[in-house]
């Protein structure tokens, strides 16, 4: 597959470990393998249950190409369905709302909060046409700490997080009692994983995020790995305050393969990364916070991200660029730094190395 060899597939120790070969991050039938190897069957992030607290509350997002719709049904159960009319693929719901039911803007045909049609509007006879059986294609959702999780199918084994991950996160983040604020999207000019790796080390910080630099203690920045997911930890400097006490810590963690969780207390911030081109992606950042929160906090808190974000977008587009130059070979991983980039690189080659044949299988087939 164009300059992918075997070696690159190979998954060594720490010590040894190379950065992923620049072909990883440009090739076109890698980004087209991704879809299924990687994407295909992951738990995704998609909001909070802050978003839908009481029965008819709802908003739209997507995963990949396929937009969503995510609810609290009559029964108080949080659902979840393709935003797409069985009809002929009108939108059945935009943004977000309060809604007793959802009408097609393109032709009203209405569904219930739990998907099924409830009227074709002025739709005639059509023979063997029975409204209870057409119900919007229903997809799984799983939601841990107040987070809401979606799978593209419609039932699926729920995803395994680590007690460790539980544990740290219990000591002074409850999430599930956040509440969303805002979201804002950027557009990077690199691919997806260029962006990953770069959220993957804090090796970078000291040169490339002064401000953020100041607010960590950064000779106590530590790594740890699991099978899904990594964590990165720092203690905050004490002259960083919130009501007047110094706030703890910050988390940064990353589940598998494409997302983000940057907690400080107080504050949860996620981070979406969605593949475009093989050379772009959008990176969805949402933002959490306790009740507590002043909006002078908040504001302090999203402009600091937002610097963060634009330092990372510029780095990101010339390595990119330095990618597709032709120039770069493989370098070696740090095994003091790059501990949390090393281990989501093996699970990227694991997963890319078995899809392999079987995509060679069907082309064959075809």
């Amino acid at each position: 597959m164009g300059s992918i060899e075997p070696r690159h597939l190979v998954c060594e120790p720490l010590e040894r470990s190379r950065n992923l070969a620049a072909a990883f991050y440009g090739d076109a039938q890698i980004a087209d393998l991704e879809r299924g190897a990687i994407f295909a069957s992951a738990w995704q992030l998609v909001g909070h249950s802050s978003q839908v607290t009481a029965p008819g509350d709802y908003f739209t997002t997507t995963i990949g190409k396929v937009p969503l719709i995510i609810c609290r049904d009559e029964d108080g159960v949080v659902r979840g369905f393709h935003n797409v009319c069985r009809h002929r693929g009108g939108p059945v719901a935009c943004n977000s709302g309060s809604a007793e039911h959802f009408r097609c803007q393109y032709h009203g045909w209405r569904y219930s909060l739990n998907g099924q049609l409830l009227e074709a509007t002025d739709f005639g006879e059509a023979e063997h046409f029975v409204t209870d059986r057409v119900h919007l294609r229903s997809i799984a959702i799983h939601e841990w700490r107040g987070l809401l999780f979606a799978h593209p199918g419609q039932t699926a084994m729920s995803p395994e997080i680590p007690e460790a991950l539980e544990s740290l996160l219990s000591d002074g983040h409850p999430l599930e009692t956040y509440r969303f604020a805002r979201s804002k999207t950027y557009r990077l000019d690199c691919n997806w994983k260029i962006y990953v790796d770069n959220y993957l080390e804090g090796y970078h910080v000291p040169e490339l995020h002064p401000g953020l630099n100041a607010q960590l203690v950064f000779n106590e920045y530590t790594a740890q790995v699991f099978d899904e997911c990594s964590v990165q930890h720092s203690p905050l400097q004490s002259t960083i305050t919130r009501g007047g006490a110094a706030t703890g810590s910050a988390v940064y963690v990353h589940l598998f393969p494409n997302q983000m969780l940057n907690c400080l207390p107080g504050r949860l911030q996620t981070n979406r990364i969605v593949p475009v081109t093989t050379s772009s992606c959008d990176v969805i950042f949402d933002y959490y916070y306790a009740d507590d929160v002043t909006e002078e906090d908040r504001k302090a808190d999203q402009d600091s991200a937002h610097q963060t974000q634009l330092e990372d977008q510029d780095i990101c587009a010339i390595v990119q660029r330095n990618m597709e130059s032709g120039a770069y070979i493989s370098g070696r991983l740090s095994p003091k730094w790059e501990e949390a980039l090393w281990a989501f690189q093996n699970w990227y080659r694991e997963r890319v190395g078995a899809a392999l044949p079987r995509q060679a299988e069907t082309k064959d087939e075809r």
